[in-house]
């Protein structure tokens, strides 16, 4: 009913601020306290469903930019911290200065102005009972302080995002969505080298080449676009002779064996080609698409050609399969390899990519 007519009861307007003192502040200064709002559980139910509803529709409009990975499923600011500390240290290595801005946000998901946000939502598609049911929910928002067991006097809010609020996260990013694209469109960025750019608080791995270490009748069976095949150890010792510096990234099937396999024979022939200028390598950033060719196929088969998904077991290619392993001497893999089979996937490398 609420959905269908795009009212709310008042009630699920209401929030109850409790404040928390934050660590080392001063308890007298009322800017020291963290304040914590309560609101109606039901209405914390309504707004998940609406929550997630919104976010399934920005994900498969790829709405919000790449750069945002806060509260997005299968992302974290981790990956930003991880890409970040990685081009610190190569740069480093190559003693080069980086120069970089960070930006706080004070009282961001406070300041947030309705008015504006409701232009955002329409111009990102959002309209009819969703868009209705999200201003009714901001609606006469009220809030009281409980201090010592008292409730204040109800006083309005008329900016921001409800604190509280599954919603909230995912309309604060809305909001900010176009901070990106146009520090992007200004073409400021500070260029630190052929493979990585960044661009404010964005960090963009810019240059990449990705090695794709399956059988070559698979391979043709349906690759990722501009994937190179390297299935042999000279194929992938071929890379070191190459002058341009990029980032690679490995993956078989499932990226269990033949894709870290062949990841750690570059980096141990790297190594051994570079002992006299350690740390320095040729390729400093290798990663493994988490998951293989088969996740990657099941996300993103528009990025395949052919878009198409042929399996290593794939019972017309028996004699291919028989005929690469002895080509490719599987002693350097395990007779039993995970990855030609989709069962249990304990062993991973640490340093994975998800595209």
């Amino acid at each position: 009913m609420c959905f269908s007519h795009g009212i709310v009861p008042s009630p699920w307007c209401q929030s109850i601020i409790h404040p928390i003192l934050k660590d080392g502040k001063d308890y007298r200064d009322p800017l020291g306290y963290r304040g914590i709002s309560l609101m109606s559980t039901v209405a914390k139910m309504f707004s998940s469903i609406l929550n997630r509803r919104l976010t399934s529709y920005f994900e498969r409009n790829n709405t919000l930019c790449n750069e945002q990975n806060g509260f997005r499923k299968m992302r974290s600011c981790l990956d930003h911290i991880y890409t970040l500390c990685t081009i610190l240290r190569n740069r480093k290595l190559m003693k080069l200065d980086t120069h970089i801005c960070f930006i706080d946000f004070s009282k961001a998901f406070d300041s947030v102005n309705h008015t504006y946000l409701w232009h955002k939502l329409v111009k990102a598609g959002v309209y009819g009972n969703m868009l209705r049911t999200i201003q009714s929910m901001y609606t006469n928002l009220q809030s009281c302080v409980r201090l010592n067991g008292t409730l204040t006097d109800w006083f309005s809010v008329e900016t921001g995002v409800r604190q509280g609020d599954n919603l909230a996260p995912t309309l604060f990013a809305l909001f900010i969505n176009d901070l990106t694209t146009d520090i992007n469109a200004l073409n400021c960025g500070i260029r630190l080298d052929t493979n990585f750019e960044i661009i404010d608080r964005c960090v963009v791995i810019s240059s990449f080449r990705v090695i794709d270490c399956r059988y070559p009748y698979e391979y043709d069976g349906g690759h990722i676009k501009s994937a190179e095949n390297r299935y042999l150890h000279s194929m992938i010792e071929d890379l070191l002779h190459q002058t341009s510096v990029q980032v690679l990234i490995f993956h078989c099937e499932f990226s269990q064996e033949r894709g870290p396999a062949m990841l750690r024979h570059l980096r141990s022939k790297d190594r051994q080609m570079n002992t006299e200028n350690y740390p320095a390598l040729n390729y400093p950033e290798i990663y493994l698409l988490d998951s293989g060719y088969n996740s990657f196929f099941g996300t993103s088969s528009d990025l395949c050609d052919p878009i198409d998904y042929r399996p290593m077991l794939h019972s017309d290619f028996s004699p291919d399969l028989h005929h690469y392993r002895r080509v490719a001497d599987v002693r350097h893999f395990r007779s039993k390899s995970k990855s030609w089979s989709s069962g249990d996937r304990t062993s991973r490398l640490s340093r994975k990519v998800i595209f």
